[in-house]
């Protein structure tokens, strides 16, 4: 049942002790693997609490609200704790995967401190699924927080973020973020904030104080210690996944066995608009699958429907190029609006009568020139059909300035801490 108080005009207020009976922060916390379920439910707002991992960069939508992705791990939930974990079967663990690694017969007859085996299993880049399989398994034991949670944070809301955290100094940074509803993106729920929203950075509360302890607890036993948030280029829910690279690397990559695609992050400038692609297609309005007309009737194969209503959507190819190569991206519906600066309808509805719709309308051909950072999915169809035209899915225009920063998403913390996720 909801309760509210209210001052009349004979309401009379006195100051009283306080005994610290109400507590400073009330908050309803909500685990990240409950999130799932509340996808769609406004009724009622999450707060969450966790450990800051990495921080994006003010992304521009179409109708020029500005949002910030940040990255929170969680580990209290006992299913997500390295200490759950046998110390003898960790170090079994390690020393098997080492082994096999370097081909030992044996057993190592000196004892690994655990700082190397972090920083091994952060550091080491060695191309087969095997080794990489096995570099997984040597940092399985503490970085097991591997489920993160990714809130959107919009408006004044990021401003509020991004200024608080610069006062923050080169240390982790806990928080408790509130008012939030959940959403699901790339099939994956995510939180994004309200008008409500608010954020609190290391306040004195004990579920963010025994976050912050637990934590440290586990990297101290690892012998490692805990990192600020990096700052990204996009964040993601694994960005061990996402590898930075050239070009030429996109060109000769190959995919591990038991992987059907990978996904990468390319600098690159737009130096052409393909011509012969055309820079939209049809689709069903509901499932957003391409339809193509048959008898002069359109019929979605997705939803096995004729009675369709039909949209179109962005579907634009482009060059790019940076200093090792060039190769061909396409963009879709909400990367390509992005660039475009405009949704596809505005721009169908200012064609003139007659106007072939397979001519790259000027708006299109605008963003050739324009430095950008693609996270592009390859996958085995590319490789082995030698069809590149990768398909972008995130994408964010840069400054010159950007570019000469990019080799590596995390090049500011080479020493022997890693990140716990």
């Amino acid at each position: 049942m909801d309760m509210a108080i209210n001052f009349f005009y004979k309401t009379k207020i006195e100051e009283a002790e306080d005994n610290k009976i109400i507590p400073q922060y009330k908050f309803e916390i909500h685990p990240f693997d409950k999130v799932q379920g509340l996808v769609g439910q406004i009724k009622n707002l999450i707060d969450v609490v966790g450990m800051v991992t990495s921080v994006g960069r003010l992304e521009k939508r179409t109708n020029g609200a500005e949002k910030l992705d940040v990255a929170l791990t969680d580990s209290r939930n006992p299913r997500n704790r390295a200490t759950s974990i046998p110390p003898a079967f960790i170090i079994s663990v390690q020393v098997q995967a080492l082994q096999e690694l370097y081909n030992l017969d044996s057993a190592p007859t000196c004892s690994v401190p655990s700082s190397f085996l972090v920083h091994l299993a952060a550091s080491c880049s060695i191309p087969s699924a095997r080794s990489l399989s096995l570099i997984s398994r040597l940092g399985a034991s503490f970085l097991s927080w591997n489920e993160k949670m990714i809130v959107t944070l919009w408006e004044d809301r990021a401003y509020q973020f991004q200024a608080s955290l610069q006062n923050t100094g080169q240390s982790p940074i806990f928080v408790v973020i509130t008012g939030l509803l959940a959403k699901k993106f790339s099939d994956k729920p995510s939180l994004s904030s309200t008008d409500a929203t608010r954020t609190y950075f290391d306040i004195d509360y004990k579920p963010l104080k025994d976050l912050k302890n637990a934590l440290h607890e586990a990297s101290a036993k690892a012998g490692v210690g805990l990192l600020p948030p990096t700052n990204v280029q996009f964040v993601t829910a694994d960005e061990k996944s996402v590898q930075q690279l050239h070009i030429k690397d996109v060109l000769d990559i190959e995919i591990p066995p038991e992987k059907d695609q990978v996904r990468g992050l390319c600098m690159a400038t737009i130096t052409e608009i393909m011509e012969g692609n055309g820079w939209l297609y049809n689709c069903c309005s509901k499932c957003a699958r391409a339809v193509h007309p048959t008898e002069e009737k359109y019929f979605c194969v997705a939803c096995n429907d004729d009675n369709i209503t039909v949209s179109q959507r962005y579907r634009v190819v482009a060059r790019i190029k940076d200093d090792t190569g060039t190769t061909t991206v396409t963009l879709f519906n909400k990367e390509a609006e992005q660039l475009i600066g405009a949704p596809i309808q505005r721009l169908i509805n200012e064609l003139t009568e007659g106007t072939n719709m397979e001519e790259i309308p000027p708006a299109v051909k605008n963003i050739v020139g324009k430095l950008c950072a693609f996270q592009i999915k390859i996958n085995n169809y590319n490789i082995t059909n030698g069809c590149e035209e990768y398909t972008v899915t995130r994408v964010s225009e840069c400054s010159n300035a950007e570019a000469g920063g990019s080799d590596t998403v995390n090049a500011g913390h080479k020493d022997k801490r890693v990140r716990l996720e």
